[in-house]
């Protein structure tokens, strides 16, 4: 037995049952970030990812300051997802040796544009030697005790919405897969250069009883949110918001929105009269059943009909990933 029998979700599983934190530790593992408790008015916030070239990214497809950028954002959608603001990074680069100085700037170059932006400060990190070029972002950041939304916290009968349009991120990996990039670089960019949704997230996270972001897909994300909270969702496909590039590639658009990641919208649940306080714009996809499983109802031709999704999203290791998402 190997990594690619047990996947990812599983590996983490094992993990997360070893682990034993002290009191200091409010979330763990098994959120979007972790929280640890800070003082009467807010905690702290700690997230971690990584891009590896040829896993998360293309140097034939990006810009270094592309890579830089998108290093940034995927980590600003964690804290995001959490209701908090980042505060400070650090970055880890691990490169060939045969790296031209030049890429390396550009990359941060990208890296420290998007920090200034959301008002980070960069305070250090490391380089290493590897064979394939990789960016590890660990991002501290901070959330108000009262605004802090965690992925447990869905009761049933409730709303299930997210931000945004759907399906972006997989439509522009397949036009970038397509091998045309002078024609496809410019509809690619929801791809190339996302966006984390980070004061939409603080917005939301008053109101929302469970908050994550869409980055492995969005039924691999209602998993995590089953998983955590106890409850199960009822999905209409029909009102997924599908983003316009979605129709270009694919001729079901919602398997699309379904089951691609690189997203970065938010995905949340929340109580029906706690929606209309809630000043962002977002679509009501379903809805929160107690019956722990996520049905997906309004496929063209079954519009009666409802389906068991049992995928769980894209899996950085099993054989056969459960989510129709692949990267390259």
């Amino acid at each position: 037995m190997d990594l690619q029998d047990i996947g990812e979700f599983e590996l983490i599983r094992r993990i997360r049952r070893q682990v034993k934190n002290s009191r200091q530790v409010l979330q763990g593992i098994g959120d979007d970030a972790a929280v640890l408790r800070h003082d009467k008015k807010s905690h702290l916030l700690l997230t971690t990812d990584a891009l590896v070239e040829n896993v998360h990214f293309r140097r034939d497809w990006s810009s270094p300051e592309q890579i830089g950028r998108k290093a940034v954002e995927v980590n600003v959608s964690d804290i995001a997802a959490m209701g908090g603001l980042p505060t400070a990074a650090l970055v880890s680069l691990i490169l060939p040796a045969s790296t031209d100085p030049l890429f390396v700037e550009r990359i941060y170059r990208g890296i420290r544009r998007r920090c200034r932006h959301y008002r980070i400060d960069l305070v250090g990190g490391n380089i290493s030697r590897g064979k394939e070029l990789s960016i590890s972002i660990t991002l501290l950041g901070r959330v108000e005790r009262d605004r802090l939304c965690l992925r447990s916290g869905a009761g049933p009968d409730e709303l299930v919405c997210v931000t945004g349009k759907l399906g972006k991120g997989q439509a522009g990996l397949m036009l970038c897969s397509s091998g045309d990039m002078d024609k496809d670089a410019d509809k690619a960019g929801p791809f190339l250069r996302p966006r984390a949704r980070l004061q939409e997230g603080r917005a939301i996270a008053r109101f929302a009883t469970s908050l994550i972001d869409i980055s492995d897909g969005l039924v691999g994300e209602l998993h995590r949110l089953m998983d955590a909270s106890g409850v199960g969702f009822l999905i209409d496909a029909a009102t997924l918001p599908l983003h316009p590039l979605t129709k270009l590639v694919d001729d079901d658009p919602r398997r699309l929105a379904l089951f691609g990641g690189d997203e970065l919208e938010l995905l949340f649940t929340i109580r029906k009269k706690d929606l209309r306080r809630l000043k962002v714009r977002s679509t009501i996809i379903g809805r929160t059943t107690r019956e722990r499983r996520i049905s997906v109802q309004g496929w063209p031709g079954q519009e009666d009909a409802r389906t068991v999704m049992d995928r769980e999203g894209y899996d950085h290791f099993l054989r056969r990933p459960r989510s129709s998402r692949t990267r390259s």
